[in-house]
């Protein structure tokens, strides 16, 4: 199957442009991405995420961890506002690998696509290795 290139929503342009299949915001100087992580989180109207996608990308400054519940509704928040853009699509491979707050988070955004996304314009697929 040829590759397809996609283009990203302007929000997430500096953050990761998929046609490269890289991410320049993981290579960049950790206050320089934290800087465009908030600037994303701004434009998308969803500062309060910002937190969570720190957590999650391993980019915040030392402090107390964020409950679960913190955690799950920031990152939620940030898909969601990404969702009023356009269709969206989360892909998440090796599951037979994750962590268990990583499976909690995915049951939980399988849980709140079925019950709330609107007109499917979120969709996630979770792939794992077939001999597991």
């Amino acid at each position: 199957m040829p590759w397809t290139t996609i283009q990203a929503p302007d929000e997430l342009q500096n953050l990761w442009p998929i046609e490269s299949r890289s991410s320049p915001i993981l290579c960049d100087p950790l206050e320089d991405a934290r800087a465009k992580l908030h600037a994303a989180a701004e434009r998308l109207g969803v500062p309060e995420a910002l937190p969570a996608l720190l957590a999650v990308l391993c980019m915040e400054a030392e402090g107390p961890e964020l409950a679960r519940e913190v955690l799950f509704a920031g990152i939620r928040a940030f898909f969601q506002a990404l969702t009023q853009r356009g269709p969206l699509l989360l892909i998440q491979e090796d599951m037979h690998s994750a962590e268990d707050v990583t499976l909690d988070f995915l049951e939980h955004t399988a849980d709140w696509i079925r019950e709330s996304v609107p007109d499917e314009r979120l969709r996630a697929v979770f792939l794992q290795s077939p001999r597991i």
